[in-house]
């Protein structure tokens, strides 16, 4: 009997705790913060890289803080390129990993006072966050992705196509993508 009350008491202690991937919220753990690195293949590498240079090439007086997401769970999880992609998206552009952004001035307020805006300093320009989702490999050189931008009251969608046509050369093909405005 003795056995039998200890077994009990062992059962319900479990099934109240339950494990840690059940302690998360419907089952999906935390994003990690500040974002993890995520290194590439030099061949996605270059893939991914040009649908960003094609991406954000109009916006050539920006700061681009880019992030990448992968399905992880079944959830997006962002992650930080490494310096081979900041590499090989640089050029007319300074392209910084998420967590080294530069404050953006859009709708900042202060606590002292919360009806007056924030104004930027004379001469700076908000960044413009884009973020690489929706990755698919398809083989070793076709890449297929959604690149999406988002600065100040708009966000710029472009689904894109990368193929290999040389050893470390990427050219991308985006269609006609979204433009949406959020407000003032």
């Amino acid at each position: 009997m003795r056995f039998f009350g200890l077994f009990l008491c062992g059962v319900v202690t479990i099934s109240c705790t339950g494990c840690a991937k059940h302690k998360w919220k419907d089952g999906i753990p935390p994003q990690p913060t500040p974002y993890p690195v995520l290194s590439l293949s030099t061949e996605k590498t270059l893939a991914v890289a040009a649908m960003v240079r094609k991406f954000a090439g109009g916006f050539a007086d920006k700061t681009v803080c880019l992030s990448i997401d992968v399905p992880k769970h079944g959830e997006p999880f962002s992650y930080n390129p490494d310096s081979t992609m900041l590499k090989a998206v640089e050029g007319i552009l300074k392209v910084v990993p998420e967590n080294d952004c530069p404050p953006t001035y859009w709708r900042r307020y202060t606590l002292e006072h919360p009806h007056e805006e924030v104004k930027a300093p004379p001469g700076y320009v908000d960044p413009m966050h884009v973020v690489v989702t929706d990755i698919q490999f398809l083989g070793a050189n076709q890449v297929k992705a959604t690149v999406f931008g988002t600065m100040t009251s708009t966000r710029y969608t472009l689904p894109c196509y990368a193929r290999r046509i040389s050893r470390h050369n990427a050219r991308p093909s985006c269609s006609h993508g979204m433009y949406q405005i959020f407000g003032p």
